[in-house]
């Protein structure tokens, strides 16, 4: 899944008393690093599984769709699987 926007996130993480800290132990990670990354939008941080965005709705008591999209597949070129 891939975050629409950083600042929303960080928006609504505000509203909701959430710290990269809390929000990170929620999700069940052990380092608050990764949220904080992703709040100022930095490459590499954009995308998520499926299951640590519904939990980070969840926290934030929004629809995931409102915070993540699917992640971008990049097409195969079908002349390369022909060799």
């Amino acid at each position: 899944m891939r975050l629409k926007s950083a600042e929303m996130l960080a928006l609504l993480m505000k509203e909701k008393g959430f710290g990269p800290s809390r929000l990170a132990r929620y999700c069940g990670h052990s380092s608050h690093s990764y949220i904080s990354r992703m709040m100022r939008g930095l490459p590499g941080t954009r995308t998520v599984t499926e299951r640590t965005a519904d939990l980070i709705a969840e926290a934030l008591g929004v629809p995931r769709d409102l915070l993540f999209a699917p992640a971008e597949v990049k097409s195969v070129d079908s002349t390369c699987l022909a060799a």
